[in-house]
């Protein structure tokens, strides 16, 4: 499940999709997150959220299919249907929502006989219907788009005869270019996408040896090479969902493995990565990909939910602003990401050689009793939160009662 993080006139807005609430949504103040309040009961997992100007813009789909638009604006929030659904049961769309000057392009993939198709369309503009861009085969993630430093946007996905390729959005023929493969030898399907100014492109993908699949970066040079590529993980899932993260010299790549998040690095501009590291063992604290949307551009991150505020594991205090007193403090150069994780959770380090085997014991049960002791605590927080918008309700209906006599 994926949940939305945008900023908008200053103030962070998380979005996210609770069982037996629908969509909804909570504010950050004070370096907290307030109470959650139900946008939408009648929401499905599938969503998007981005921010443009002073407005949110939300695209969800209903219990019954149809595509729902959500807007704020001065008034509060504004609801319109972009697309009835002809049938009754709602199938994921991964919408994603890209804001090109003061529009909207949304992208999602539709079922159209027994065929998936990727759809583009610009909300806001009347004369211009829903375009297809292809028939494509959804794989891990079922397509990623990505804006140019202009007012282009490449989408990248894998066609329906299983070729992984891209094809630009041209703004100003409002058309969309061929379709090109993406490194057609190397038989991978492109995961993740990470376009810096000109015409470079980095590319985390998923290559099949086999029954095994191993993660793999390359780059697209500006010169419109594709180098040789570099495995960065053995036998990785084939879910694992990996997005990049830059902090200074470094990048990064994150990925999901076994409930819970891996990590490894590069110093080298990409030409070698390090070991890659397993974070948070343990099912007590789910892992959470969040999308963070800020002054027009989105990037992932991985996280967690920690005393109602949320926890990155790369670029930490990203959601506080640099004047807050309280905000915490970015670690210094060299500060391993691995430190920063230590601190906050437990790190699975590999078997060790040598020790007290009872104390190896009671150190694992300690763990064990640690896991239960979190996973009580939310189940306490999600009660608390549910019986607080219980009372909300109960007040809002005694209001209405009172003003009505």
């Amino acid at each position: 499940m994926q949940e939305y993080l945008v900023k908008c006139q200053d103030k962070w807005w998380h979005f996210f999709i609770k069982p037996f609430y629908g969509l909804c949504y909570r504010k950050r103040e004070s370096g907290r997150f307030l109470n959650f309040e139900v946008l939408l009961a009648d929401a499905c997992e599938d969503f998007c959220a981005v921010s443009m100007g002073k407005s949110i813009h939300i695209v969800c789909q209903d219990k019954a299919g149809s595509i729902i638009y959500l807007s704020l604006d001065d008034s509060g929030w504004q609801h319109s249907v972009l697309l009835e659904s002809k049938s009754p049961v709602p199938y994921p769309k991964h919408f994603l929502l890209i804001p090109v000057g003061n529009f909207l392009n949304l992208f999602y993939v539709i079922t159209y006989q027994e065929k998936q198709m990727l759809v583009h369309q610009i909300l806001g503009v009347k004369d211009r219907p829903p375009t297809v861009v292809d028939r494509v085969a959804c794989g891990m993630p079922a397509f990623l788009a990505k804006p140019h430093a202009g007012t282009d946007i490449s989408v990248f996905y894998k066609n329906e005869s299983g070729v992984s390729g891209c094809r630009v959005f041209r703004w100003s023929r409002k058309e969309f270019g061929r379709f090109m493969p993406i490194h057609p030898e190397l038989h991978s399907e492109v995961c993740a996408v990470f376009m810096e100014k000109g015409e470079r492109i980095r590319y985390a993908a998923s290559q099949k040896v086999e029954t095994i699949h191993n993660l793999i970066y390359f780059e697209k040079t500006e010169e419109g090479d594709f180098n040789t590529p570099v495995t960065v993980n053995l036998d990785c899932p084939e879910d694992a969902m990996p997005v990049f993260w830059q902090d200074g010299e470094r990048l990064y790549l994150l990925w999901r493995e076994s409930g819970s998040v891996m990590s490894s690095h590069s110093t080298d501009d990409g030409a070698g990565w390090s070991k890659p590291v397993r974070y948070m063992k343990g099912t007590s604290v789910a892992p959470v990909l969040y999308t963070l949307f800020e002054n027009g551009r989105s990037s992932l991150l991985y996280g967690f939910e920690k005393e109602r505020d949320i926890v990155f594991y790369c670029g930490t205090g990203i959601l506080d602003a640099p004047e807050k007193q309280n905000a915490r403090q970015l670690r210094p150069a060299g500060y391993e990401v691995e430190d920063f994780v230590r601190s906050v959770v437990a790190i699975e380090n590999e078997p060790e050689a040598q020790g007290d085997p009872a104390m190896l014991q009671l150190k694992e049960e300690f763990l064990r009793l640690k896991e239960q002791f979190f996973s009580l605590r939310r189940g306490m927080a999600e009660l608390t939160e549910r019986v607080e918008l219980l009372e909300r309700m109960h007040q809002k209906e005694s209001g209405g009662d009172a003003s009505e006599e």
